[in-house]
């Protein structure tokens, strides 16, 4: 007797497989899914910093004025910023305890006058401002420093405020700080305020129309 044949009967060996131009179809949807998604990923993620953003300068401009209420009516570094820069000097006020001093470790940094999280301050690791460390930092990524701008007692007008606390991370010159703190289309004229908070926004560029600032 001759030898059966076997045969592939309908569910004999499970499903049948994909073949390539199914396989290719699917990748194609999954790839336009993919396409269509990324836009709206990408805006939420902007959308989340730039709320980090502005919720750390809200918070910094209330401990400001908590600040200038327990110190003699003196905002930080109106008299002299030393050493520092205006971001610095502002971190220094804000994250110091209370009557400490923030040369030391264990006054610094702290709550103090606002609520001290990580990420917060550029602490010497490899950050965008590792030079210059305990800069405060927005909530992009990678980070850029909020600039503070304390006004110069017994000055009015742009006399008050100087470019050149911050210089080091703006890279601008005097020019464009003062058409940006005055040009009605970004925002100002940032009218004889008793300090100035500017971070540069999502294009990563200061003195520009999408900065995020205190006025």
């Amino acid at each position: 007797m001759p030898p059966k044949t076997i045969t592939n009967a309908p569910g004999r060996y499970g499903s049948k497989a994909f073949t390539l131009i199914e396989l290719l179809t699917v990748i194609a949807i999954i790839a336009i899914l993919a396409g269509m998604l990324t836009p709206t990923v990408t805006r939420i993620i902007k959308s989340a910093r730039s709320a980090t953003t502005r919720a750390r300068i809200g918070a910094l401009s209330n401990g400001l004025l908590q600040y200038y209420q327990d110190n003699n009516n003196i905002y930080p570094g109106q008299t002299d910023l030393g050493t520092l820069t205006g971001s610095q000097r502002l971190a220094y006020a804000m994250f110091t305890v209370k009557g400490g001093a923030y040369t030391n470790a264990d006054d610094f940094p702290k709550s103090s006058y606002v609520n001290y999280e990580d990420g917060f301050l550029d602490n010497g690791s490899p950050l965008r401002y590792s030079g210059q460390p305990n800069t405060i930092l927005d909530g992009y990524k990678p980070p850029s420093a909020i600039c503070y701008y304390p006004s110069r007692i017994g000055q009015t007008g742009l006399g008050q405020y100087v470019y050149g606390d911050n210089s080091v991370y703006t890279g601008s010159d005097q020019g464009t700080f003062n058409t940006f703190i005055t040009h009605g289309a970004l925002g100002g004229p940032a009218k004889d305020q008793s300090f100035l908070l500017i971070a540069p926004g999502p294009d990563g560029d200061y003195f520009t129309q999408d900065d995020i600032k205190n006025w």
